[in-house]
């Protein structure tokens, strides 16, 4: 009779690997895409540095030995990848318009915002996009 793996909190130690993928890239997204921002990188480069981690993330999951899993998950765990890659990309957006001495006191300049929720966007839409290619 083989000898189980021993559960952590109930967890399979191959889930803790799904999992720990899953915080490795949602760290590494909100990290890179903030940094990009403040580094005034074009808004195309921090959208594409976003597609990159969820594309990573999915090619780690996809074809990772031990980090494997269902295709089904791996399309869920993109689409909330991007999704909270949108709602960290909105939320510093918002605090750089309320944030007076990020703006130098001058008035908030529109076209930024825009780009700034442009690209917050983009990421739930490539997440979508990868939910529904791992679907099929």
């Amino acid at each position: 009779m083989a000898k189980r793996a021993p559960k952590m909190h109930n967890v399979s130690p191959r889930e803790n690997l799904d999992r720990a993928a899953f915080i490795i890239a949602f760290t590494l997204g909100i990290i890179g895409g903030i940094l990009l921002k403040l580094a005034g990188a074009h808004p195309f480069v921090a959208a594409g540095f976003s597609a990159g981690v969820l594309v990573s993330y999915a090619m780690v999951a996809w074809v990772g030995g031990r980090v494997k899993i269902e295709p089904e998950a791996i399309g869920d765990n993109c689409y909330y990848l991007g999704f909270l890659f949108t709602l960290a990309s909105l939320s510093f957006t918002l605090y750089q318009m309320a944030d007076p001495t990020t703006t130098g006191g001058k008035p908030v300049n529109i076209p930024d915002v825009i780009s700034g929720f442009g690209v917050a966007l983009s990421s739930t839409i490539f997440g979508v996009f990868l939910r529904v290619l791992m679907m099929q």
